[in-house]
C-alpha cells in the first residue's frame, strides 16, 4: 500500500527513537502492539539492543540473551537502564532491564565485538525453495484460501503488518496439504527499514523481525495453525549475529522445534540474504499450556 496509507510507513524511525534520560537511561514512548492487547516481544529486543550499543565504542553486537519478565502496556513508556558489565579490548558486554511503571519487563545481556579474523564456516541454505517474487504475499494466499482457512482464525493476519512475510510451502503451514511438521520456512523484510541509511542501525531492526513466528512452530505437531490454539508465550529469546544485513530486503528464515514438553517448547532458527549467507541463529523457549 502507498506509504501514506500504511501505518507503520514510520515503524524503522519510531522503533530507533530513544531519549535519553540519564547518563545510561533511555524511554521509549512507541509501543508496537502484538495484537494481544500487549507490546510485542521484538521491540524490546531492538530497544534493548540499541540502548545497550548507545553506550559502547560503536562496536557491532555478536549476541543476546534475552528473558521477558511481564507484559509490557501500551499507555506508558519503557524505559530501558543499560549497566556497563566489562569493556575490554575486543569484546563490550552490557545488562539492559526494560523498567514501566516500576516493574521490570525484560532482562537482556548483550555482548559487542570489535571483529577479527579467524577460521570460517557456515550451514548452507537449502537450494531449491522458490525465491520470495515467486510467491505471494501472506495475505494475499489466505484471500486466495478463504473458503479454506476460517476468515476468523486468521483475523491477525489481515490487520496491517510492520513485516511482509511469504511462505515457501502455506499449504502445509496451515495443514491443507502433506503431514504437519515443526517447521517453518519463510521470507521476511521490513519495508519501512529502507528509509534508514546507517547499516548498523538495521541490525536492531533485524532483532524486532527475529520475533515473528520463531516460537509458535513449536505448536506445529499440536493442533491447527490459528492464533485460537492455546498460545506459546515467549519466555526467553537468544540471537547470534554472524553478518550485516539491510532489514528491507529479503531474508529466509529456516525455523524448527526440536523439542516440546513438560508446558514448554523450544525453537531454533537460521537467517539467511538473498546470497545465502548466515545473518543470525536464533532460538527461543515458550510457555505452552492446555487451557
Amino acid at each position: 500500500m502507498p506509504a501514506t496509507e500504511d501505518p507503520f510507513a514510520s515503524l524503522a524511525e519510531d522503533m530507533l527513537r530513544l531519549d535519553p534520560i540519564g547518563p545510561s537511561t533511555f524511554r521509549s514512548g512507541h509501543m508496537h502492539d502484538n495484537s494481544q492487547g500487549a507490546i510485542f516481544g521484538g521491540q524490546f529486543l531492538a530497544q534493548g539492543l540499541l540502548a545497550a550499543r548507545a553506550t559502547t565504542p560503536g562496536w557491532a553486537a555478536n549476541s543476546c540473551s534475552a528473558y521477558f519478565l511481564r507484559a509490557g502496556r501500551l499507555d506508558s513508556p519503557i524505559d530501558y537502564e543499560v549497566e556497563t558489565v566489562r569493556d575490554g579490548r575486543s569484546f563490550a558486554n552490557r545488562r539492559v532491564v526494560a523498567w514501566q511503571a516500576g516493574k521490570p519487563l525484560f532482562d537482556m545481556l548483550c555482548s559487542f565485538y570489535s571483529g577479527g579474523e579467524g577460521p570460517s564456516h557456515q550451514a548452507a541454505a537449502t537450494t531449491g525453495l522458490p525465491g520470495p517474487e515467486e510467491l505471494p504475499p501472506l495475505q494475499d494466499w489466505l484471500g486466495d484460501n478463504a473458503d479454506r482457512v476460517p476468515r476468523e482464525e486468521v483475523k491477525s493476519y489481515f490487520q496491517p503488518l510492520p513485516v511482509e512475510f511469504r511462505l515457501t510451502e502455506p499449504e502445509r503451514t496451515f495443514h491443507l496439504s502433506g503431514e504437519p511438521e515443526a517447521r517453518r520456512d519463510f521470507w521476511m523484510r521490513i519495508p519501512p527499514a529502507q528509509r534508514i541509511v546507517d547499516l548498523d542501525l538495521h541490525q536492531p531492526l533485524i532483532a524486532f523481525a527475529s520475533d515473528f513466528w520463531l516460537g509458535p512452530v513449536a505448536n506445529e505437531l499440536h493442533g491447527p495453525p490459528f492464533p485460537a490454539r492455546y498460545p506459546a508465550l515467549t519466555t526467553s529469546h537468544h540471537i547470534a549475529f554472524h553478518g550485516s544485513a539491510r532489514a528491507d530486503e529479503w531474508l529466509l528464515y529456516r525455523v524448527e522445534s526440536p523439542f516440546a514438553g513438560a508446558g514448554m517448547g523450544f525453537t531454533r532458527g537460521l537467517l539467511f540474504d538473498r546470497e545465502g549467507r548466515l545473518i543470525a541463529s536464533t532460538s527461543q523457549e515458550v510457555v505452552m499450556r492446555h487451557g
